[in-house]
Order: C-alpha cells, then sequence, then structure tokens
C-alpha cells in the first residue's frame, strides 16, 4: 500500500500540474496518482459491490482509469485543494455510476424503483434505456413539469444539476425526506409514460 506521507501535499501537486513545465506536469500527474491510487480504487470496488455489479473487483480497474482520464480533463475545476479528494469521489461515482448503466443496457434489465434511499438512485440516466433518450430527455422534463411545477422543480436539480436530496431541499426550503417521496412518486409516472417507447 502507498505510503501517503511519501509524496507532496495536494496543493503542491495540483499547483505543479497546472502551472509547471511539460516534465513537471507529468511527473506532478504521477505522484498524484500513486498518493490517491490504493483508497481510490478501495472505494471504487465497495461502490460497485454496494451497487450490486457482479464482478466489481475486476471492473473497478476500468472505472478507475475513466476517473483519471475525466479527472485530469476537468482539474481546473478544483478550487480548493484541500477539497480534491471529495471532487475525486465524485468524478468516481460518477464513472462508476456510468459503467453500471452500460451493464444494465448489456443485460437488458432495469433495477426496480423503489422509495428505499439504499436503492440505487432514480435518474433518468440510470433507468431510461431507449436509443433516443437523449431527444427524449427533454420531453420528460417537460412532463415533469407537467405533473407539477414543484415536482418539475426537483426533477431538474436532480437530473440537470445533479444535486442529491440534502441540497434540492436546502434551495427549496423544504424537508429532505418530503422532497426524496415527492420525486419517486412523480418518477414513477415519468417512467410509465416513457417507458412504453421501450418497446
Amino acid at each position: 500500500m502507498t505510503d501517503q506521507n511519501s509524496f507532496p501535499s495536494d496543493s503542491e501537486l495540483l499547483r505543479a500540474i497546472t502551472k509547471g513545465d511539460e516534465p513537471t506536469r507529468l511527473e506532478a500527474k504521477n505522484r498524484l496518482v500513486a498518493k490517491h491510487l490504493d483508497k481510490l480504487l478501495k472505494w471504487i470496488v465497495g461502490y460497485l459491490r454496494w451497487k450490486k455489479c457482479n464482478q466489481p473487483a475486476v471492473h473497478a480497474r476500468g472505472v478507475l482509469n475513466q476517473t483519471w482520464i475525466e479527472a485530469f480533463k476537468k482539474l481546473d475545476s478544483v478550487l480548493e485543494s484541500e477539497k480534491f479528494r471529495a471532487w475525486l469521489i465524485k468524478v468516481a461515482r460518477n464513472e462508476a455510476n456510468r459503467h453500471l448503466q452500460s451493464c444494465i443496457d448489456d443485460q437488458n434489465y432495469s433495477v426496480e424503483l423503489s422509495d428505499d434511499p439504499l436503492r440505487p438512485a432514480a435518474q433518468i440516466s440510470n433507468y431510461y434505456r431507449s436509443k433516443d433518450a437523449a431527444i427524449d430527455a427533454d420531453r420528460m422534463l417537460s412532463y415533469a413539469n407537467s405533473i407539477s411545477e414543484e415536482f418539475g422543480s426537483i426533477f431538474r436539480l436532480y437530473n440537470e444539476e445533479e444535486l442529491d436530496f440534502d441540497e434540492i431541499a436546502r434551495r427549496l426550503g423544504k424537508n429532505k425526506e418530503a422532497v426524496r417521496t415527492q420525486y419517486y412518486r412523480g418518477f414513477r409516472k415519468v417512467r410509465a409514460r416513457f417507458a412504453k417507447k421501450d418497446h
């Protein structure tokens, strides 16, 4: 296992990556990856296992590689270096969810929707499997507004801005559990309306 004490701080490495010359940037990238490699891989394996991936240890390496590819593309969005690890985990979660969705598509099944907060999050990207999903996303959002303006707002914040229920509740001045319940109940209607297009 990597000893993180043998590495410079994230702040120093990020500064070298963004402001150093080419050899300095390359070395800093390699050291940043090595510094976080073990813990990040362990987190990805655990997340995939929690999400019922059939081979989490096998698939984790691919997710890990894609996480670093995406992270280095978006490194400028890390405004505070002390929050780098939390941001990196968010990138890893997005890539793991993308991998899980591809597995669902390949196996031609979908996860049953539930109000249980331990189940996978109900989002357009997670549950809508049509080849025309990108086109129909706008129609889904319009339909969400037709259910109620409040549900439409929650639906957009959850799917377009990828906010969690805590942040949505804070923005709307509502109780988190009330937001969660309203979302899942409304999402059932959205899914029932658009799932017909899969056949």
